[in-house]
């Protein structure tokens, strides 16, 4: 529901509902609404709707349209936006249908009279999260076989059944669904555009979003219903009996008509309405736990929704439902405020800014502390700068595999924070200590100036000029110097840092391998110039100046926050001009 409340010259003030569009605003009375201070022009500003999305436009009027505070010829409304024209202040507000499911099951609902007629139910596999797109080969994605260098019971998650396969025509839109609502989209966009695919690719005429916020409560976020097609209210709540069964049980319900029963009276009108019903009715999973859930429902009993695609919808789920749920656990962790009163309010540099201003009291609750995994690693490799005339390349490289290998698999266990933040300082990434991180990037350095003089191996000497290693958290393995990056990266980019940067552009778009993890946001890098650094002491400046410079998000977090928050940790002040040295990630 879309409203106008109007605040006039006088103090008074209305409330106006907007249900048709365009919306005209001005003096004449042939407006829509119609504002009579002689500061309005009479034809003066209009609201219009288009691709789901609410804009206003000025018309040409004499005193100008303004929208927070600023002057605008056409701009995009969001809720709870301040526009002013003329003497008059409105506010423009889009609020969402909630319905509260459990206090339906209370009262009287359809299904205890209309029972709907399953006919597919189908279990959704746990993914193993992490792993967004596995490896395409012919047809369709195989990950059975991917290989994770980690246990094989973690390995043996990654079995699917075939009908789960996607296409790979899907890949590229799936791809891009994910990429989009990881980067900088709020909930709202993300639900929107699941919505809209879903809409796209089934028979269904309405999608709605249903997540559990508090308790065991289930808040209907969003419905999007296709254009053209009209529902009453009361269908959305038809049958929390049929979505209750899909979450409490963590499967996928396809229903088509009624279930006849001759002892249960359904008056003709109920009857006609509900008999070419269709709906799907499946959970969103993460970590063995269903949080919420999606029903795709249409009334057009020519085009029902069929087994094909309840497959197709469990597809989409397996890959984005994650995002769906990581986005709402923002909200939860950060705002701590309910879904059904602010959706649209939590952006990924909200979430930044939180975390570098509440410190402690903000810390995302992913993972568990283990500070002394890093101390464990650097022992392993510490010394090998010493010894490298008495050690093998191939050991060597054993031993680079092994630290890359124990950090990916630790970094699956963590269930604490991403950042450690105390007194506002950054003090590890994934429950790694900044200076004990510092010491085993120093002992990977001393490990590969010991690879550089075994001149004896030119393999080994052209691995160093040009080398990027990395650990994700899920995947990838060392392969020729290179490993798929997937996830959460930490890549060593050892030589020109302009060159490697374009090996790995390169290499994403042969693979498709840089994605990132449902669970993390911060895309980490870390370069280092050998010929520039060499095994020279890593100053304090330069350190802070990675750690903030890899946390920006793409242009989510400003370069003066990062300024800022890198000068409070470092040895001096830091400048625009020492910032722009390090190369950008």
């Amino acid at each position: 529901m879309v409203q106008l409340e109007i605040f006039s010259p006088d103090g008074k003030s209305e409330t106006v509902t907007l249900d048709k569009f365009p919306v005209t605003i001005g003096r004449s009375r042939i407006n829509d609404i119609v504002l009579t201070h002689r500061t309005v022009s009479r034809k003066h500003a209009v609201i219009i709707k288009k691709d789901g999305n609410y804009l206003i436009k000025d018309v040409g009027s004499q005193n100008g349209t303004f929208l927070r505070k600023r002057k605008i010829e056409e701009a995009l409304l969001q809720n709870e936006d301040v526009i002013y024209i003329g003497a008059y202040t409105l506010k423009f507000l889009v609020k969402e249908e909630i319905i509260d499911l459990d206090k339906a099951l209370e009262g009287p609902e359809t299904a205890k009279k209309v029972k709907l007629k399953i006919t597919h139910v189908l279990e959704i596999p746990d993914r193993f999260h992490g792993v967004i797109f596995p490896e395409v080969t012919g047809e369709e994605e195989k990950i059975s076989e991917v290989e994770l260098s980690i246990s094989q019971e973690d390995t043996s998650l990654l079995a699917f059944p075939d009908e789960f396969l996607v296409p790979r025509e899907e890949f590229p839109t799936l791809y891009d669904l994910q990429r989009r609502a990881m980067e900088d989209e709020n909930l709202e966009d993300t639900l929107n555009n699941v919505a809209n695919y879903l809409l796209s690719r089934t028979d269904g005429d309405r999608v709605a979003f249903f997540l559990s916020t508090v308790g065991t409560s289930l808040d209907a976020a969003l419905i999007v219903t296709r254009p053209g097609i009209a529902f009453e209210s009361r269908d959305i709540k038809a049958f929390p009996s049929i979505l209750r069964k899909s979450i409490q049980e963590g499967k996928a319900i396809l229903a088509n008509g009624l279930e006849e029963d001759s002892n249960v009276q359904i008056d003709q009108k109920e009857r006609d309405r509900y008999s070419s019903y269709s709906a799907i009715f499946a959970p969103l999973k993460y970590d063995e736990k269903t949080v919420g859930a999606i029903q795709i429902e249409t009334h057009q009993g020519k085009d029902r929704l069929d087994r094909d695609q309840l497959v197709f919808v469990c597809r989409v789920i397996r890959e984005l439902g994650q995002i769906i749920i990581w986005k709402l656990g923002q909200i939860e962790k950060f705002e701590q405020r309910l879904l059904k009163q602010e959706l649209s309010r939590i952006h990924p540099e909200e979430i930044v800014d939180i975390l570098f201003q509440k410190g402690e009291k903000y810390k995302q609750e992913f993972f568990e502390v283990k500070e002394q995994v890093s101390s464990v690693l650097t022992c392993r490799i510490s010394n090998l700068s010493d010894i490298h005339d008495q050690i093998s390349p191939m050991e060597i490289q054993q031993l680079l595999q092994h630290f890359i290998s124990t950090v990916r698999k630790s970094v699956i266990q963590y269930k604490g924070s991403i950042l450690d933040i105390s007194g506002g300082e950054v003090v590890g990434i994934f429950g790694l200590p900044i200076k004990q991180l510092d010491a085993a990037v120093r002992a990977v350095l001393a490990a590969l100036n010991a690879i550089n003089n075994l001149e004896k191996d030119s393999t080994f000497n052209k691995l160093t000029k040009k080398l990027v290693f990395s650990f994700g958290i899920q995947t990838g393995l060392v392969t020729g110097g290179d490993i798929p990056v997937n996830g959460f990266h930490y890549l060593f980019a050892i030589g020109n840092t302009v060159e490697v940067s374009r090996e790995l552009t390169g290499l994403a778009e042969e693979t498709n391998q840089i994605l990132i993890s449902p669970e993390v946001f911060f895309d980490v890098r870390f370069y280092f110039d050998i010929e520039e650094i060499g095994l020279k002491e890593i100053t304090k400046t330069q350190e802070t100046m990675m750690v903030y410079q890899v946390l920006r998000l793409k242009e989510s977090v400003s370069e003066e926050s990062i300024l800022y928050l890198a000068s409070e940790n470092a040895d001096s002040e830091v400048t625009s001009e020492e910032f722009l040295k390090f190369p950008d990630v």
